[in-house]
This record gives structure tokens, C-alpha cells and sequence, in this order.
């Protein structure tokens, strides 16, 4: 099955904030070609620092990384697109990590157009670091003659070197004043420097270059950028399309509320912060290492302890200490994301809470504006203040001492008087500036952490970029303040890292033991999986006649009419079962077969495509995404996918349909390449660029892994049951890119799909020399549904052992090849042998078939012993799958 069935979710409330970030376009700055003049340059003519923008290329404005204030709208103007509008005096749109490079820009123009009325005027400036940050450049604008006849303004800069770039608005009168579609500046990049690019202690990345340009391969379809003669490069302002879904438009019964902000558009359905704005937005969320609750008059923070059973393990919903005010608050919003945090506030009378919760942030921060900071515990009692149990304490760092036997470390980025009772720290009077807590474990960590605790991230973006079989990842935070940015890597971050400079921190949590990691940057490298429509070795000969012979039973397959039509998991699983069946045929050169079954399918896909089958797609533009008619109209059909849940599962197996379909047959994927690249758009659209779909819907790109659980309510946060269906996406995706020469949509799903396999290999599947999960929990091998702050050894649809290892595998492609880890195999077969004695025929066969990845003529023999198969899998390609092992 594919994911799980949950119950009527909790009203929910919408924002959208665009993803952040920047894809590296080389590991170190060289100077661009050509001359002094800069006309307009794209990112695969030059070469940036990892993580950086290009300044010198169109930046649009839907892809600020953060904002206030302003709303996305579709623009008239040449290119299309979205305008920022609805500007007033005090928005902002904020770019992270433009490489103005050196000697730098010296120029820029922007796209505005305005309506406003008569004497109704204001300033855009140009800032460096924040909205008050340096002042490069600026200029007037008034009305030039409606919100969308755009001209184009120019204004001399002086700029150099890295910066969040801030584009502020200002009016003294409180009506908008403009719109703006983009701006790019000109200058020179010269030969400027990059973080990282000498030797120090804070280094992350490497200095090493890496080649931006593209191949020679083809044009890249939708999308595309190249073919694969060169390296490829992530670009976030490259979407796959912006053009409006083919489907009908619908909007969905679940309507967005305040907890989102004013910002509309796309929004993420799948963001492991997402608990933030369910519900009444109070259920916790793994920052890691800790857990963060936004509660109406705090923010909650704890350090959960793990409690292990044999069949789950879980955290305490306890919370320890909690950042707050004296004055009351109105509640939190979330005024901005982005691929490594989300940020909320508190407003009160006078002044306002900021907390932006970054992932892997051994410190949690609240940045206070005009308010009277006060501190709190969820239950233990203060015993002491930097040893003092009652009375004011002064300064800027400060070690509270609880009942529960933690000390809690608390820094001020100024000096702060605090009175001390049992119940809580409150300032004694107003305060501007952040506080931050950490948990104080030992001296030693004591050290690590007094010696960063001026660096404060804000957010982060990621980059990524292939060269032959490697994949280099980027993350690049963004932060304030001064010092070595310190930050906690996961397990699998450890083993991936290139160039960190590690620490002594450590913290341990449910997914086992985060190191810190001083820099601003982390540099990973991941080894890509083959992805091909056939294995990676021919078919032994031996036993040749048998898969042959399975294919011409199998070839006579013909999915359920009612099914096919009308369900999207199970009907896209017997598409997909009838496109593998086409490939094996080919695979065995009966041409003849695959022929007849890709005619068989293509009507089947076609319906879905056309909107013409019995339970249509539609698009959803409430929320920004492709889901069922029924499914919109029960949150409780097709899996919830009308309400988000499981997209990647679901349209993984229609896009390995269209995938084979396209193969076969080029005039096909021309006709309805719209259509499937809108599937693809809605699981993986790669730019805020594209309006209609949010970007990297199900993706996490910290944890390395994807989440499922789409507009319910959890009180363990997100989850993912089966990863093998997320692996099977990004197969699928990438098979699509390859049969219509989409480089970029290759590239990227090859990106995702390492990572995706990566953190499979490391959280669900669980080995004898496991550290992660203790006993008795890792002794059952495997996790069935993997959550924010718990793991349980059982699945959404039953607890039998052949159900939590069957959906960690299914379906059976070549890919699965690079999935199933023969060390997990080989500790677990035992117990998946016992589960299949008394497990169906379908769910034996996938224990069979795992078995052949240790012992291929033990699981020979006992898969001739089946007579039925899961409705997604065959007797040919069960037998293909064991006939190809190494």
C-alpha cells in the first residue's frame, strides 16, 4: 500500500514564502568571459562561489528567499511570470548570497510599474546585510500609468564581495506605491574570493573547481539544460515551465487562515515545519537537535529523551524552558521559510518575537524588539541563576539550573538585567536584540558553545551540482551577527561532509548522535545511482527461457478497468506494472510484445492526462497542486491526496508509465509532455519561478529524505512510511528526463534520488551494527513509518512483519538494486524468512526477491513456488529481477 489512510484532518491555515537558495555554479569565483560590458549573463557563463546568486543574471522578484509585506501576482509584462505587488512604505524583498564578486556592480536596472495615485510616491533602495543595512544605491518612483506598464529604471551601485542583497521600499504616505517584476545589475565579477576558498578554522568547502559548463547531449527538453557532455549545475530560477496546469482549475474546501500571513500563492503541504500552521499551530516540530512547540504566549523548546521499545521508539512531549515576554501575545504567524528553517512571530503592544527555527541549530533564538524578555519552563522549577536563586542578574550569558537536573545556557546579544524567582526570568525592562538557549550537557560542551554563540543563522539555502557519477550538495546559511557560525550534522550529513571542521558538541537524538559543525557552508558528496530502464547486466542465460516464458503468460495483462480509472495509487501502480512488463519485452528483444502493451497502456495514461478517466485530476489553486476530484471532496480518499498526502508515491508510478510511454514512442511525450511535466512540477518543481506549483513539495533537504503526510494534523509531526515509493518518484523522474533528453529534470532527479536512498539506508533500514536505534527496538531491522519525533516498527495499513519490510522495497526496477543495502538484507533475512512462512503470495514474493540480493539461487528456487503476485508486480519481472542479480 501506499502510505497511510488518516482520519479527517484539523482546519488548516496557508502561507507561502518562497524556497531559498541558490544553486553553487563553481567551487571557486573565476572571472566571467568577455569584456567589461555586461550585457546579460547566465549562470552557465560564469562561475559564482558555492551557494551564491548571480547578480549580473535577471533576478526575478518571485524569487526573494524572504519577504514582508508584498504579495506574488501574475504580471503582463514581456516573459511572463509573477510581479511582486501591493508594495508599501517599510516591505522588503530580501536575496540571499549575491556574489556582486570584485571589483563588483556598479549598475542596476529595475522592472517597476505603478498605479498609484496622484502624489502618491516612494523610494526603492538597495541594502546590503538588512533592512537597515548599507545603503548601495537607490532611486524615486511614482505612477507610470497602471500596476502593470512596466518600465525599466536604472541607478548607479557600488557593491563588492557576498551579501544578502534587501530591496526596501519606502512612502511617507501609506498607500502602495509600486510593483516589481525583476532587477539585474551590471559590473564585473572579476576575480573575487569565496568563504572557504583559503585554509582557516571555520573552512567548510573546498577549493577545488569544478567546470559550469554544460554539454552537448541535446537541448534538454522542457526545462532542460543540456545534454550530458559537461557537468550540470542546480539553478533555482530555472523552472521545468510557468505556465498554468493543463487540468481544470478547482479550489479546495480547506481554506488557508491567518496563521500563514498575507502572502498567497503555492504553499508548502509537506514541510516537516508544518505543524506551525495546522490546527492551532502548537504541536511540536523537530528542529534538531531539539523540539520547538509554537505555543500561544512562547515558544517551547526541549531536548526529548528517547523511550525504546521493541516495536517503536519515542520522545517526551515534555517542554523545558520556553522564550516568551511579559507583555501578551496575539498569537504567532510565520513570516517566512525557506529550504533549512521557517521563521515566526510574536506581536505584542510596543513590540515583537522573532524566532527563525533553522534546522540543525544547537541554540534556539528569539530575536526581541521593544519587549520585555521573560523566560519559563514547561514544568521544572528554576533552582538558580548563575548560582543565584533570587534577585536581578546582569550580563549576557547566563546557566539556569532546573529541578529536572538540565542546565539550560542563555546568551543576549546585549547586557540584560533579569529577575530570578522559581516560575521564570523576566527583564526588568525593554529589550531589542535575540536571547538564545542551548542545553549546557557538560564543560566541554559549555566551551563549544560559548565560543559561537554570536553567530546566528536565520535561514539557508541549498545548492547541488553533478559531475559524472557524484552529486556535490551545498547547504549555505545566512546569519547575523559575528564569529564562527556553529551547526549540528545528522548521521548521514557525517559521513557525506567534505572539508567540515568538526567539533566536540554532540547531542543525542532520535536519529541518533548530531556533531557540530563550524562554518557557514557544509560541502557533501554523494555517489548517484544508475537509473536505466533495464538492470545493469544482462540477463543469466540460464535462465532466459524462464523470464521468457513468464512474459508471454504476463503479456495477455490488463489492468482493472475500474481500478485503473478511477484510483491513483493503485490504478498508477497497474500502470506501471503493464509499462515494466513493456520493458522487460524489450529487454529480451520481443519488440513485438512492447509494442503491444505500450499500445494497451497509453490509453490508460492518456484518460488520466486528459481529465477524461473516472476520477479526474484537477488543479487546486488554493494550495498550488494536482490532486483527484474525489480526493478534494474526502479528505479520507485515495490515501488523502486531495489533502496532499502521498503525491510522490501516487505520481511516481504514472510518470514510470509516461517515462515508458515517451521511450517508445517521441511524438507521444511531445504531444503530452505539458501534462506530464505538470505532474512532475507538482512533486518536484525546482523554482519558485513557477507560480503554480511550491517548490520541492515532499523533499527535505536537511533530513536528506521526503515526508508524505501532506494537510493533517500530527502530533509527531510529519512522517514517511515508504520509502522505496519515494525512491520509485525520483527513478521515475529521472526515466522521463532521460527518454525526453531533460537534462535538468534528469540531473535533478538523480540528485534526489542519492539522497533519498542515502538516508533510506540510514533511518528505516536498520542493521545489527546499527547506532542510531538501540536495542530492543533495532533488533526488528527496520522501520515502517519514520515520523519527526518518533519511529515505529509497523505500517498504516497492519503490524505484520512482511508489511514494514515489504513497503520499505516495493516496487522491484533496477533502481532497487542501489536501495537494498545486501548488509540489511543480510541482518534482516532471517526475520523476513519467518514473516514470509505465513505472509500472502504478493507480500512473500517481495521477501523472495529481497532475498536474491544475498543469495539469488536460494530465492530462484523459492520464487518458483508462487502462483499470485501484488497487483503492482509480475511473475516476468520477479523472475527478470533474480535472473539479473550480480
Amino acid at each position: 500500500m501506499g502510505g497511510h489512510r488518516p482520519g479527517a484532518p484539523t482546519r488548516i491555515l496557508g502561507f507561502l514564502a518562497l524556497l531559498g537558495g541558490v544553486g553553487a555554479i563553481g567551487a571557486a569565483c573565476v572571472a566571467p568571459p568577455g569584456d567589461d560590458e555586461f550585457d546579460e549573463f547566465d549562470e552557465a557563463e560564469m562561475a559564482l562561489c558555492p551557494g551564491a546568486r548571480n547578480p549580473y543574471a535577471r533576478i526575478e522578484a518571485e524569487s526573494a528567499n524572504a519577504s514582508q509585506g508584498v504579495t506574488f501576482e501574475t504580471t503582463t509584462d514581456t516573459g511572463g511570470g509573477q510581479n511582486a505587488g501591493s508594495i508599501a512604505n517599510g516591505d522588503y524583498l530580501r536575496f540571499n548570497a549575491v556574489d556582486f564578486g570584485s571589483p563588483g556592480a556598479n549598475n542596476v536596472q529595475a522592472r517597476v510599474a505603478s498605479g498609484a495615485s496622484a502624489g502618491v510616491s516612494g523610494l526603492v533602495e538597495y541594502r546590503l546585510g538588512g533592512v537597515n543595512g548599507t545603503l548601495i544605491g537607490s532611486f524615486s518612483v511614482g505612477s507610470t500609468g497602471g500596476w502593470q506598464s512596466w518600465q525599466t529604471v536604472p541607478a548607479n551601485v557600488q557593491a563588492s564581495g557576498i551579501h544578502d542583497l534587501y530591496v526596501v521600499f519606502k512612502s511617507g504616505q501609506p498607500a502602495d506605491f509600486v510593483n516589481l517584476n525583476w532587477i539585474q545589475f551590471q559590473g564585473s565579477i572579476g576575480s573575487g574570493s569565496c568563504p572557504g576558498a583559503t585554509s582557516s578554522s571555520s573552512a567548510t568547502t573546498s577549493t577545488s573547481s569544478t567546470s559550469a559548463t554544460t554539454g552537448s547531449g541535446g537541448s534538454g527538453g522542457t526545462g532542460g539544460g543540456g545534454g550530458s557532455g559537461g557537468a550540470w549545475t542546480y539553478n533555482p530560477g530555472q523552472a521545468f515551465a510557468t505556465t498554468a496546469p493543463p487540468f481544470t482549475n478547482v479550489t479546495h474546501p480547506l481554506q488557508p487562515t491567518g496563521l500563514w500571513g498575507s502572502i498567497g500563492g503555492a504553499r508548502p503541504t509537506n514541510a516537516s515545519w508544518l505543524n506551525v500552521v495546522l490546527g492551532s499551530g502548537d504541536e511540536r516540530i523537530p528542529q534538531w537537535p531539539y523540539t520547538v512547540k509554537a505555543q500561544a504566549q512562547t515558544l517551547g523548546v526541549s531536548l526529548p529523551g528517547r523511550m525504546v521499545a521493541a516495536l517503536s521508539i519515542t520522545t517526551g512531549a515534555d517542554v523545558h524552558v520556553q522564550l516568551g515576554a511579559v507583555e501578551t501575545f496575539s498569537g504567532h504567524v510565520l513570516t517566512g521559510h525557506d529550504a533549512l528553517s521557517a521563521t515566526l512571530r510574536w506581536n505584542a503592544s510596543g513590540g515583537s518575537m522573532t524566532t527563525p527555527i533553522v534546522y540543525g541549530a544547537p541554540y534556539v533564538t528569539a530575536q526581541y524588539a521593544g519587549l520585555r524578555p521573560r523566560i519559563t519552563t514547561g514544568g521544572p522549577a528554576i533552582l538558580s541563576v548563575n548560582g543565584s536563586g533570587s534577585g536581578n542578574v546582569s550580563g549576557t550569558r547566563f546557566e539556569i539550573t532546573l529541578n529536572n537536573g538540565q542546565t539550560w545556557l542563555l546568551y543576549a546579544t546585549s547586557n540584560i538585567t533579569l529577575s530570578v524567582a522559581t516560575s521564570g526570568l523576566s527583564a526588568t525592562s525593554a529589550y531589542t536584540g535575540a536571547l538564545r538557549v542551548a542545553l549546557r550537557q557538560s564543560a566541554a560542551a559549555a566551551t563549544v558553545l560559548d565560543q559561537h554563540a554570536a553567530a546566528i543563522p536565520t535561514g539557508g539555502s541549498f545548492g547541488a551540482s553533478v559531475n559524472g557519477n557524484t552529486a556535490t550538495v551545498t547547504y549555505q546559511w545566512t546569519r547575523t551577527g559575528s564569529g564562527t557560525l556553529l551547526t549540528m550534522a545528522m548521521p548521514h550529513h557525517q559521513s557525506r561532509l567534505s572539508g567540515a571542521t568538526t567539533t566536540s558538541l554532540t547531542y543525542t537524538t532520535l536519529r541518533g548522535e548530531l556533531r557540530g559543525i563550524a562554518g557557514n557552508s557544509w560541502t557533501l558528496s554523494y555517489p548517484l545511482p544508475a537509473t536505466d530502464f533495464d538492470a545493469p547486466r544482462a540477463i543469466d542465460a540460464s535462465r532466459r527461457a524462464a523470464v521468457e516464458s513468464a512474459l508471454l503468460a504476463d503479456q495477455s495483462f490488463q489492468p482493472d478497468a475500474t481500478t485503473v480509472s478511477n484510483d491513483p495509487y493503485f490504478g498508477g501502480k497497474q500502470l506501471a506494472k503493464l509499462a515494466r512488463l513493456a520493458v522487460i519485452a524489450r529487454a529480451v528483444n520481443r519488440t513485438d510484445i512492447t509494442s503491444t502493451l505500450v499500445t494497451r497502456l497509453k490509453p490508460l495514461v492518456n484518460a488520466w492526462l486528459n481529465g477524461t478517466n473516472g476520477n479526474p485530476l484537477r488543479y487546486d489553486s488554493t494550495w498550488g497542486g494536482l490532486i483527484t476530484a474525489a480526493g478534494r471532496n474526502d479528505p479520507s480518499a485515495d490515501f488523502g491526496m486531495g489533502y496532499y498526502n502521498d503525491h510522490h508515491f501516487h505520481y511516481g508510478y504514472h510518470l514510470y508509465a509516461a517515462s515508458v510511454i515517451a521511450r517508445e514512442d517521441p511524438a507521444w511525450a511531445t504531444t503530452y509532455g505539458g501534462r506530464v511535466m505538470a505532474l512532475v512540477r507538482d512533486i518536484m518543481n525546482p523554482s519558485p519561478s513557477d507560480p503554480y506549483f511550491t517548490p520541492f513539495r515532499n523533499f527535505d533537504f536537511y533530513e536528506g529524505h521526503s515526508w508524505a503526510a501532506g494537510l493533517f494534523v500530527f502530533g509527531d509531526a510529519r512522517n514517511q512510511e515508504s520509502t522505496s515509493e519515494a525512491v520509485n518518484a525520483w527513478y521515475s523522474t529521472a526515466l522521463y528526463g532521460q527518454a525526453t533528453s531533460n537534462t535538468n529534470l534528469r540531473n535533478l532527479s538523480r540528485v534526489l534520488l542519492a539522497m533519498e536512498i542515502d538516508s533510506t539506508q540510514r533511518y528505516w533500514q536498520v542493521r545489527n551494527a546499527d547506532t542510531i536505534y538501540p536495542a530492543p527496538f533495532r533488533d526488528f531491522h527496520a522501520v515502517g513509518v519514520l515520523w519527526g519525533t518518533k519511529v515505529d516498527a509497523v505500517t498504516f495499513f497492519g503490524a505484520n512483519p512482511e508489511l514494514v519490510y515489504g513497503i520499505q522495497m516495493i516496487p522491484f526496477t533496477p533502481v532497487s538494486e542501489a536501495l537494498l543495502n545486501p548488509a540489511w538484507i543480510q541482518d534482516a533475512w532471517p526475520q523476513m524468512a519467518s514473516a514470509a512462512t505465513s505472509a500472502s503470495q504478493g507480500w512473500r514474493g517481495f521477501m523472495y526477491m529481497a532475498h536474491g540480493v544475498i543469495d539469488k539461487n536460494a530465492a530462484w528456487s523459492e520464487a518458483s513456488t508462487l502462483s499470485s503476485y501484488d497487483d503492482g508486480n509480475s511473475r516476468t519481472n520477479t523472475l527478470y529481477w533474480l535472473a539479473t542479480r550480480p
